[in-house]
């Protein structure tokens, strides 16, 4: 969280990060998750910073409940918006 917290005081206007292992940072010793979104939004919205998450993996079947999920909870959080590289979620978005 302190990644964002950084960016958020040092005058970005948005910010980018992907959850667990849906991302291509996954390997990293530190991520997101689909906890951190609510926490995300609270702290970028009232200074105006939009919010992506992003879903720049291959989407396996065994990971479309995990999506679903995750993006209900991107949708209750209010983010900005979701991009996703993969076709397999792109049905999913805007529901």
């Amino acid at each position: 969280m302190n990644r964002c917290k950084r960016q958020s005081d040092n005058g970005a206007d948005s910010v980018y990060f992907g959850v667990d292992q849906l991302n291509m940072r996954a390997r990293a010793s530190i991520n997101f998750t689909i906890d951190d979104l609510e926490e995300i939004a609270r702290r970028c919205a009232p200074k105006g910073i939009r919010t992506y998450l992003t879903l720049n993996t291959i989407i396996y079947d065994h990971d479309l409940t995990i999506i679903k999920t995750l993006l209900d909870a991107a949708k209750k959080a209010k983010l900005t918006a979701v991009i996703a590289m993969d076709q397999a979620v792109q049905p999913m978005l805007g529901k």
